[in-house]
């Protein structure tokens, strides 16, 4: 199921380049889990054992869900559950404003994928091997390129 998450993730927004942290939970130790993400090309971090604050946004996430939802609901099945735990996620992600950006998650995002999508092009197209001279066996790689590009500005 994890695996099948990053796929569609990746199909949408690639995550070649991306890190992913993520705790030591056995989902993400597996390792399908790990070689799914060498191949895609994505790094994988690991928190340390006992510290939450090490992933604080997704701790603050589950903190806001416990006391919205959790917390001040019964659920009487399974289904009542997750019905009400994915319309609180669609108010939070779609109406809720952001105390500190004064604007939805979806505004936020919207706003700012044109940067990301553009960093991914600028990285493919350093990332394809140009020749630097007529000697063939002087090319350079994207790494290079990278960081030559990064110390320039």
């Amino acid at each position: 199921m994890l695996i099948n998450a990053f796929r569609r993730i990746n199909q949408t927004y690639g995550i070649k380049g991306v890190t992913i942290r993520n705790d030591n939970g056995s989902q993400f130790i597996a390792n399908n889990v790990k070689q799914y993400l060498r191949a895609a090309e994505a790094n994988q971090e690991f928190t340390h054992i006992a510290t939450p604050e090490e992933n604080s946004y997704i701790e603050a996430f589950h903190g806001i869900v416990q006391r919205e939802v959790i917390d001040r609901f019964e659920f009487d099945s399974f289904y009542h559950a997750k019905h009400t735990i994915a319309a609180h996620r669609n108010w939070y992600d779609n109406r809720r404003l952001h105390r500190g950006i004064q604007m939805t998650p979806k505004e936020k995002w919207e706003q700012n994928i044109h940067l990301t999508i553009q960093k991914r092009e600028r990285i493919a197209e350093i990332g394809k091997t140009e020749k630097l001279s007529g000697n063939t066996d002087n090319y350079y790689t994207t790494n290079s390129t990278y960081f030559v590009q990064l110390i320039r500005g």
